[in-house]
């Protein structure tokens, strides 16, 4: 960003810093949101195996009979 000649020396110092802190809260709200992000992706995953894990095991549980 270029510094604009219309303002103090004072001004612009203050425009910087407030799009610094501006930057830095938007920041840490993306972190924020891809860790929730993460936590509930996992959350899913872990799910989705147990779920898998029963039917397997129900499979498993399950004689074949074959009658000829």
């Amino acid at each position: 960003m270029a510094i604009d000649l219309n303002l103090s020396a004072y001004a612009n110092a203050t425009k910087y810093y407030d799009l610094k802190k501006a930057f830095a809260r938007k920041e840490e709200r993306t972190i924020e949101s891809q860790e929730k992000a993460i936590k509930s992706t996992e959350k899913r995953t872990m799910a989705a195996l147990k779920e898998v894990a029963t039917i397997s095991s129900i499979k498993k549980a399950r004689k074949v009979f074959a009658f000829l």
